[in-house]
């Protein structure tokens, strides 16, 4: 019995039908009414257990807070400028950029000492994608899909890609964006931030948690915007469930307790206990470490079960409860009313489709990322030069990733 295995889809798959892994929907349908009531009122965690072919060989963890794309922004860099309201739109932010420019917009006394755009790669690419509506939480690489009315369409090479780029491009040249931000890791990011250079930033932390807020006054979360291409915000966020964390060997001798015990991991009285730690246990935090908890006999990685976290570092020690601060309750809020949940990394592909994948974005991924730094720092010419930048995606069969992706995407969602 795997409990916690945080197997991959390629993983599932692989380990599926290669024999390691026992088939689960007949255990589920006999043995495990709280997953059956867990897939009957989260669908798309169904869509993502079930495989190609309609076999389930993993079940997920169920995470009531999901990752967000944070887009975190300093108030008083607008309110320093004469900007009395935070921007609706892509265009109403860079018309605000634009004019921080010639402002003290930090307040320290000095103009245009700002960097007003900065993040790590990966989290400028997220934030810089949703706001013309593309919603793809992972774009670790350029091969992007997203869909529109559940029709999968190749971002990269889309007029919402492009109406982007010449906005970065006109903010990057006046100076706005971080000359570094195709480059530098989390901890540069921070070092700005807390030197108060950062108008928009991927991450800051919490001023009521203690112990934690290292950064300026007058941060808060940005609200989603819209843009002369989509009218509709969004906020990209993770699917509210880990997929494939409980599995069973194919070659246990007791399918049915493995079933039992999978389908415990679901209950209350399991989540009480994933969450609290056993009854009458004292747990602490380790000061060195706030991802381990410590107890009188061992010391347990604090992370994701077949149930909810265990417990956060920033819940009392008292009593257990977590505190409600303003940003998180500003965060919630948000994610009501824009998240969408980014499906690509949560469907699950058939060993073939993900072979072809891998060999169809090792050139194209190096492509677009190529072209996404060049065209947003004026290396490539975004009249000239995006013709042969799409024809060349064509050449390297972006479409076919489209097609598969959408066998993908109509199994994930059940059509």
């Amino acid at each position: 019995l795997f409990i916690s295995c945080n197997f991959n889809e390629t993983m599932v798959v692989g380990y599926g039908n290669g024999g390691q892994l026992l088939k689960l929907n007949d255990l589920i349908d006999q043995y495990c009414p709280n997953i059956k009531y867990m897939f009957e009122n989260n669908p798309t965690a169904l869509g993502a257990s079930v495989i190609y072919d309609g076999s389930i060989y993993a079940v997920p963890a169920m995470n009531g807070n999901p990752a967000k794309v944070s887009i975190s922004m300093n108030e008083k860099f607008l309110r320093n400028s004469g900007i009395t309201e935070n921007p609706k739109t892509l265009e109403a932010l860079r018309d605000a950029m634009l004019t921080m420019l010639d402002c003290d917009a930090n307040g320290n006394g000095t103009v245009g000492d700002e960097i007003l755009w900065c993040a790590e790669p990966s989290a400028f690419k997220r934030q810089a994608l949703s706001m013309v509506g593309i919603n793809c939480y992972w774009p670790w690489e350029g091969v992007i899909v997203d869909d529109k009315d559940g029709d999968v369409y190749f971002a990269p090479t889309s007029a919402e890609y492009k109406y982007l780029l010449g906005i970065l491009n006109e903010l990057y040249e006046a100076g706005c964006i971080d000359p570094e931000i195709f480059e530098q890791d989390y901890n540069s990011v921070v070092a700005k931030r807390d030197a108060n250079k950062l108008f928009i930033c991927s991450w800051v932390d919490d001023p009521e948690i203690p112990d934690t807020y290292m950064g300026t006054p007058g941060w808060t979360w940005m609200t989603p915007v819209t843009s002369a291409v989509h009218d509709t915000p969004i906020l990209s966020v993770g699917s509210d469930y880990q997929v494939a964390i409980g599995a069973v060997s194919k070659f246990t001798k007791y399918p049915e307790i493995c079933a039992l015990v999978l389908n415990f991991m679901y209950s209350k009285e399991a989540s009480i206990v994933s969450k609290y730690g056993l009854e009458n246990v004292d747990y602490v935090v380790k000061s060195e470490d706030p991802w381990v908890i410590q107890t009188a006999n061992a010391n347990v990685p604090l992370g994701y079960g077949v149930t909810p976290y265990l417990t956060p570092r920033w819940l009392t020690p008292d009593t257990f409860q977590p505190k409600t601060t303003t940003l998180q309750n500003l965060m919630e809020s948000i994610t009501v009313d824009y998240g969408r949940m980014g499906w690509q990394n949560y469907v699950h592909l058939s060993q073939e489709q993900s072979e072809r994948l891998a060999e169809l974005s090792t050139d194209l991924g190096r492509w677009c990322d190529d072209y996404w730094a060049g065209f947003v720092t004026g290396r490539y010419n975004l009249d000239t030069d995006w013709d042969a930048y799409v024809a060349k995606c064509n050449q390297l069969k972006c479409n076919e990733i489209v097609s598969i992706y959408q066998a993908a995407y109509d199994t994930y969602f059940g059509k």
